[in-house]
């Protein structure tokens, strides 16, 4: 017998704020959803719930209930709902990337769907709080040794126009890992191409993009992965803009 929706989230309304309610309630959330429960209220109930988690004490990637916590989220957020939401958990994140600095892998799980949903959002409040230093702004968007660029999940297209309208040209090409793999082959990522060619005189977003270039961690011999990116410096070389070139 199918439990009318509404009794159960007056349900889990009366659960004491706790670490073990917390648990019980993601996992009833998620059975829910897997469960193809699809009503409204539910999808309220499971927004105001996840972004009303303490996220502190969650930045274990292997962690099952950050898997549960992420599927949820892929069922109840959507483009149309959910927007204030995701805004109060990336604010929450931004406190704890000053508190603690948390590397965004670790988050992966909660995150991932959300920046899709809303990248504007996630532009606007990560970037605009100028407490973050810039090493921990590095250090939560690149992740390093885990390989993941969480402004990779961006578009370079809107990230190129809202970097413009917002004039974060700086940060932008400080924080994002500036060429993707092409075939096998290193190329220039769209938003790092556009800084090189609008700003090749800006020693610092010229200098932010070099370094992005350099390997954190490596398997094979270093001269080995530096020498697959010279290509990046072969294709600069081709550019018809001297400057552009000379950069190569």
């Amino acid at each position: 017998l199918e439990v009318d929706i509404k009794d159960i989230i007056e349900i889990l309304k009366l659960f004491p704020e706790s670490k073990d309610s917390d648990v019980l309630i993601i996992n009833i959330l998620h059975n829910l959803f897997w469960n193809k429960r699809k009503e409204a209220e539910l999808k309220k109930y499971a927004r105001k719930f996840i972004s009303s988690l303490d996220y502190s004490q969650r930045d274990k990637y292997n962690d099952h209930l950050n898997y549960e916590v992420g599927e949820i989220v892929k069922y109840a957020f959507n483009k149309e709902t959910g927007k204030r939401e995701a805004k109060i958990i990336y604010e929450k994140i931004i406190e704890l990337i000053k508190r603690k600095g948390i590397f965004y892998y670790n988050y992966k799980h909660i995150l991932d769907e959300l920046i899709k949903l809303y990248p504007i959002e996630f532009l606007d409040i990560l970037y605009a709080d100028e407490e973050i230093k810039d090493y921990q702004l590095i250090h939560f968007v690149k992740g390093y040794g885990h390989n993941e660029d969480v402004i990779n999940l961006i578009d370079d297209d809107i990230l190129i126009e809202w970097m413009k309208k917002n004039k974060k040209q700086e940060k932008i090409s400080l924080s994002i890992t500036p060429y993707e793999s092409e075939k096998n082959i290193l190329r220039w990522k769209k938003v790092a191409k556009y800084l090189i060619e609008n700003y090749p005189e800006d020693k610092l977003i010229i200098n932010n993009l070099i370094l992005g270039i350099y390997p954190t961690s490596w398997s094979d011999k270093y001269s080995d992965v530096l020498e697959r990116r010279l290509n990046l410096s072969e294709e600069l070389k081709k550019s018809e803009n001297m400057k552009v070139k000379k950069i190569g």
